[in-house]
């Protein structure tokens, strides 16, 4: 039940009746600001500006929206709560295995496990461990689904295994070892499945391809990838593809986009204009890797301490 008086116990609150039980006015605040604005200002803070008078007698001009909002985590305590959500409630209630169905959070959710299993899996509690291999799981079916990043989570299902098999030689584990065994043979055969799967071709529906589009449209549709792999891989579709692919204004935005000055300094030549910017861009990438750019991630609001997914939001306009 929400405090609405100025009891010592009150966190300082206005909480407002919705469909979907009572919400902190203060995040309704913040999720009708961010409706409004677009999302363009700073999306980590709650906005103090422009903020919407909301009371139980205008509660029925939140935007319907709102009734399927996504998922949030409070992370700040109070003297009534004094218990901390620990990493399993971060999984479970920001819905990660769920996450793993929209394109955008694929790859930032195959890093956040590839972090968890290869730095802190022996670590983690078995409730953790329970909850980060159903994420797995997860992942494996929507790749076998949709036949596609079946390469990077082939990789990451190799990580986790080379994780399994060295906790099980070590003598500080939590778990007991026919587990580990059971989850190391589970691996196996997940990999067995993705390696049998073969690239599908798509059906002939009578729309465009994209060697049946302008040259422009492929130049520009290429200039978009942020990964030289992937540029090499599409330029060997075709003979156009790849005299579009071997343009060096191409590499040249790789490299600006990838490495920040100091870092092109120690690779670039003296006049610009010879670079060989493809063969610099592999240098670079060995040396210092590529910049991790998620479209979609967690983020923590600075007012509230609340984690959310940011394009959730940016999907209820």
């Amino acid at each position: 039940m929400p405090f609405l008086g100025r009891d010592w116990r009150s966190p300082g609150e206005y909480w407002i009746k919705t469909e979907n039980g009572w919400e902190p006015c203060r995040l309704l605040e913040y999720m009708i600001g961010s409706l409004d604005q677009g999302l363009k200002g700073n999306v980590h803070c709650c906005p103090k500006s422009n903020r919407s008078t909301l009371t139980t007698r205008n509660v029925e001009n939140i935007p319907p929206q709102l009734n399927n909002r996504p998922p949030i985590l409070y992370t700040r305590t109070s003297r009534e709560n004094c218990q901390k959500p620990c990493l399993t409630d971060a999984l479970n209630r920001l819905d990660f295995a769920g996450a793993v169905r929209d394109i955008r959070k694929f790859n930032y959710v195959c890093t956040l496990v590839q972090l968890l299993i290869r730095e802190k899996l022996r670590e983690l509690s078995g409730a953790t461990q329970r909850s980060l291999f159903n994420i797995v799981q997860q992942l494996v079916t929507e790749a076998l689904s949709n036949h596609q990043n079946v390469n990077a989570l082939q990789w990451l299902l190799r990580e986790c295994r080379k994780a399994l098999r060295g906790g099980l030689y070590d003598l500080f584990f939590i778990g007991s070892s026919s587990v580990w065994e059971k989850q190391v043979a589970q691996l196996e055969a997940w990999q067995n499945q993705l390696a049998a799967v073969q690239p599908r071709s798509r059906p002939p529906d009578g729309k465009a391809l994209l060697s049946d589009l302008p040259e422009e449209c492929q130049r520009a549709i290429l200039a978009k990838l942020d990964s030289g792999a992937d540029l090499v891989r599409i330029g060997m579709a075709n003979a156009q593809l790849y005299r579009i692919s071997q343009e060096l204004a191409l590499w040249r935005e790789l490299c600006m986009y990838h490495f920040d000055g100091n870092q092109l300094s120690v690779a670039v030549s003296p006049d610009p204009d010879e670079a060989d910017w493809k063969n610099m861009y592999f240098r670079l990438q060995r040396r210092y890797g590529n910049k991790e750019v998620f479209p979609n991630m967690i983020h923590q609001c600075c007012c509230c301490s609340a984690l959310f997914w940011m394009v959730s939001l940016r999907g209820l306009v």
